[in-house]
């Protein structure tokens, strides 16, 4: 029987010593890297990897290591709500159009969208900022403006048969 804290530390693990591969591989291809650096490094790696093979998970037998990670992979994707991964997705989505910046933090754009409410607000918010609407509200008469509006705000399928053309 496995510990939950012994695949924590064991992953862990694995990751510190591919860290200090990859880290050992560089410095060995940069014939910059000195003697003494190198020495540390590949040191520095075998300590990870002792640690590694020294791991709890590391002494079983590698289909029971495969069998043990693969239900804790399960596990944490059981976890993982629908409403967390839908999170993730429109946040995502909120960045590609710079509604949320890299350090997730709301822009002008973002706040317009969190004002809106409908079906799908980033588009509203979107075509609010469009050049054409923007014409329309300051070129054309309030009642291309009104009709335009009516346009973003009317439901979809709530008057089958209607449309709205501009």
């Amino acid at each position: 029987v496995t510990k939950e804290s012994d695949v924590d530390t064991y992953l862990k693990l694995v990751n510190e010593a591919q860290v200090r591969a990859d880290v050992y591989e560089k410095l060995f291809d940069d014939p910059a890297t000195s003697v003494d650096v190198l020495a540390r490094e590949k040191a520095s790696l075998r300590e990870a990897q002792r640690d590694l093979l020294a791991s709890p998970i590391a002494q079983l037998p590698q289909e029971q290591q495969r069998q043990v990670l693969e239900t804790r992979r399960e596990r944490k994707e059981s976890r993982e709500s629908p409403d967390w991964r839908s999170f993730v997705a429109i946040t995502g989505v909120l960045k590609q159009f710079d509604a949320i910046d890299g350090d997730n933090t709301v822009t002008q754009l973002g706040a317009l969208v969190a004002s809106i409410k409908g079906d799908n607000e980033l588009l509203l918010a979107l075509a609010l900022l469009d050049e054409a609407t923007l014409e329309v509200a300051t070129q054309g008469s309030p009642d291309e403006f009104a009709a335009l509006c009516s346009a973003f705000v009317s439901e979809v399928g709530s008057r089958p048969g209607a449309f709205v053309d501009y």
